[in-house]
């Protein structure tokens, strides 16, 4: 594998975190391995950290999913 490229199991594994993910509007943005100098606390019951996922927002599904999981009533924002 040349640097940057994903293991075959990582894609796989990548695969199944988006498509669970897809289900609360959120999308993968970025994935990584980090290597010992990016300082990426070390999982409980891992040796290291192998590959860091970041998720958010991609688009307005996110929202309309947030909106329909909310309790009914009206949102009163802190001021």
């Amino acid at each position: 594998m040349g640097s940057g490229e994903a293991e075959p199991n990582s894609r796989c594994r990548l695969t199944q975190l988006e498509t669970a993910l897809e289900k609360t509007g959120l999308v993968i943005l970025a994935a990584f391995h980090p290597g010992p100098d990016d300082d990426i606390p070390i999982p409980t019951g891992a040796s290291r950290a192998e590959t860091v996922v970041l998720a958010g927002n991609g688009g307005g599904s996110m929202w309309q999913n947030f909106a329909s999981s909310r309790p009914a009533g009206e949102l009163i924002l802190p001021q």
